[in-house]
């Protein structure tokens, strides 16, 4: 029963490609760096062409 329930959360799942926005997470994971790699590229270009929110912020 617990695989059956593995299965449907997999299949509800949204590829990142189709995804308009990504988390911090998801985008690390995509681009095969580390979360905190990819804060420091976010902290250190502020006009860059992208965007990093962080709950309201």
């Amino acid at each position: 029963m617990v695989k059956e329930q593995n299965q449907n959360v997999d299949k509800y799942d949204i590829p990142v490609w189709r995804k308009y926005t990504l988390s911090v997470q998801e985008a690390a994971k995509y681009f095969h760096i580390g979360d905190k790699k990819l804060r420091k590229l976010i902290d250190e270009n502020p006009d860059a062409e992208f965007i990093l929110w962080n709950g309201s912020r």
